[in-house]
């Protein structure tokens, strides 16, 4: 399976590349479906095929392990001219890997690699202020309470896409997915006059969003000068149900207070960070449901994607790729974050390093865990019992990293002799997976991009609905931050304007780029 990457031809990927011309945005030619596309690309289902075509190159690197990295010699795995290219790289070099560093005495197919790795991915360009009426208004400190800067971020950004979409489509319904701690909710009831019913699966989070929704609702109902707190005219009902992967409008319906259930009622259904398949089930339940006019959603978690949230569009669904769950936890990663914190990404890279050497330890029977325990994966969805886990302890030793991991495992250290001559020996060869799981990395976001464009193919392929994909949040601090947002093309608006003029809006209003381009 690694004939392809080994000799660098036969990528239709890489061909497609190359006689494609320079543009950036483009409808696709079936339907209403818009989004920034990587230039050179033209077409969404190109740029889909293209997508498909890398993975099935190279997901074979997510067949691996980070725990048997020296038993299965994964660097070996590599050609040796990448090998003898890459393995002298300094560490800022390494770094750089995810950004723009190239040398032109590579091979070839080394530099095809990280051309399309980098190349392929949708932009996620930090984005700039919004000037829209709700984003000047003062917020005041309590409505922030409790959440963090990055919760912050995130509200603040998308409350405003949300408030113009209800104005634009003329509702002030709106149904919050996975809404948690409910600071979403809060905000678009207080600070832009929403009904917002808060759906959360756990029921100690409604418990405790249900809680600060009445302490708010006490200090708007005081008023005061602040026009955010002592004017709105919103309100958020809380409940706890889960959903499950199948859920329909109609299981939905019966929880829902009796004004917003009603058939004829005109909502926004919404998800800030909806986990694994709740995306999915966001984007099935809009489809089916005739009361729902939009939709907005911010996907995570991707690592817990079931066959149910993973293909959604027909045309994904042809092309027959099975994403496996280490692909999908890459697609987790935040590259944008690489290189900020030195000291925390060569931690984390040295404890990846001390595993893959206490693997070999215990392969050797040098480390005999308790029976019971399966101390080969890691990173599986579903953890063993009693895995090594996370060891938080910094500035440690591998002597010292062996005693604690031997601790979790159950299991009696070797002496220290043994383990300083064992990491000695292997210390050279384990100093290069640093660089071999960075290339694993660079495939993260184009699996990120696979899984957004199948469910903005899954809007576009009904008749009725139109989407759009934008980059709402700064991917440094927030890294899933592109937003998929359904419309439902039969819906009137509260203007003359259509529905191509609200996603132009929505565009110019909210994305990276000042210029609409379509």
């Amino acid at each position: 399976h690694h004939s392809k990457l080994r000799s660098g031809r036969n990528c239709p990927a890489l061909e497609r590349l190359s006689i494609l011309t320079d543009l950036v945005l483009m409808e696709e030619e079936r339907g209403p479906i818009l989004c920034q596309l990587p230039p050179p690309f033209q077409m969404i289902e190109s740029y889909v095929t293209s997508l498909v075509e890398f993975l099935h190159e190279n997901l074979w690197l997510f067949d691996l392990n980070v725990v048997d990295y020296l038993t299965d010699k994964h660097w070996l795995l590599l050609p040796s001219d990448w090998r003898d290219s890459l393995s002298s790289l300094t560490f800022d070099q390494r770094e750089e890997l995810t950004g723009t560093y190239l040398n032109e005495a590579w091979p070839n197919s080394l530099k095809s690699f990280l051309s399309l790795a980098r190349k392929l991915p949708l932009p996620r360009l930090p984005v700039g202020s919004i000037e829209t009426k709700e984003s000047k208004v003062k917020v005041p400190q309590s409505l922030l309470l409790g959440m963090s800067p990055k919760k912050q971020h995130e509200v603040l950004r998308l409350a405003p896409l949300i408030s113009l979409l209800s104005q634009r489509l003329n509702t002030n319904v709106c149904i919050d997915l996975g809404a948690g701690q409910g600071y979403l909710s809060d905000h678009l009831a207080i600070a832009c006059d929403l009904q917002v019913v808060a759906i959360e699966g756990k029921d100690n989070h409604t418990q405790g969003a249900s809680n600060r929704s009445k302490a708010l609702a006490k200090l708007n109902s005081k008023g005061g000068k602040s026009k955010t707190m002592g004017q709105s005219k919103g309100n958020v009902s809380h409940i706890t149900k889960h959903l499950s992967t199948d859920e329909s409008w109609g299981d939905l319906k019966p929880v829902l207070p009796e004004q917003m259930a009603n058939v004829n009622t005109n909502a926004l259904l919404i998800g800030l960070h909806t986990c694994g398949d709740l995306a999915s089930t966001l984007l099935r339940l809009f489809a089916s449901s005739p009361s729902l006019t939009a939709c907005v959603d911010v996907g995570c978690c991707y690592n817990l994607l079931t066959d149910a949230g993973y293909p959604l569009s027909n045309y994904v669904k042809d092309k027959k790729l099975i994403l496996p769950t280490a692909a999908r936890m890459a697609a987790c990663q935040a590259l944008e974050r690489w290189g900020v914190d030195r000291d925390a990404d060569e931690l984390m890279f040295t404890k990846h390093s001390y595993r893959a050497i206490l693997q070999v330890l215990i392969t050797e029977g040098l480390i005999e865990p308790n029976s019971n325990m399966d101390v080969r994966h890691e990173d599986a969805q579903t953890p063993p019992k009693n895995r090594v886990g996370r060891v938080r302890k910094r500035n440690m030793t591998f002597v010292e990293y062996a005693k604690i991991a031997c601790q979790k495992l159950n299991a009696r250290a070797p002496p220290d002799l043994i383990l300083e001559e064992r990491y000695e020996r292997l210390r050279e060869e384990a100093e290069t997976l640093p660089i071999f799981w960075t290339l694993r990395a660079l495939v993260g976001p184009i699996v990120e991009s696979l899984l957004m464009m199948d469910r903005l193919m899954f809007i576009g392929q009904h008749e009725s609905m139109s989407g759009m994909i934008l980059p709402l949040f700064d991917p440094r601090l927030s890294p899933r931050n592109l937003v998929v947002i359904g419309f439902d093309r039969s819906r009137a608006l509260s203007s003359d304007t259509s529905n191509d003029q609200l996603k132009r809006e929505v565009w110019s209003t909210f994305a990276a780029n000042e210029t609409y381009p379509f």
